[in-house]
């Protein structure tokens, strides 16, 4: 079975300069609630904070 890959973007996150600092970790992070409810929180205009880069749902 294949899995179907899904963006959905948000400019108001992650568009900021790290000022030359190269991340050396991976920090992963569970949310609780649906994926349309962490979909709905990526894509706010609201959320000016979130480093979240991806989502992965079963």
């Amino acid at each position: 079975m294949l899995n179907k890959i899904i963006f959905i973007g948000n400019e108001n996150t992650n568009y900021s300069s790290r000022r030359g600092i190269i991340p050396d970790v991976i920090v992963n992070h569970i949310s609780e609630g649906s994926k349309e409810s962490c979909i709905s929180w990526f894509t706010s205009k609201k959320n000016k904070n979130s480093s979240a880069h991806f989502l992965v749902d079963k």
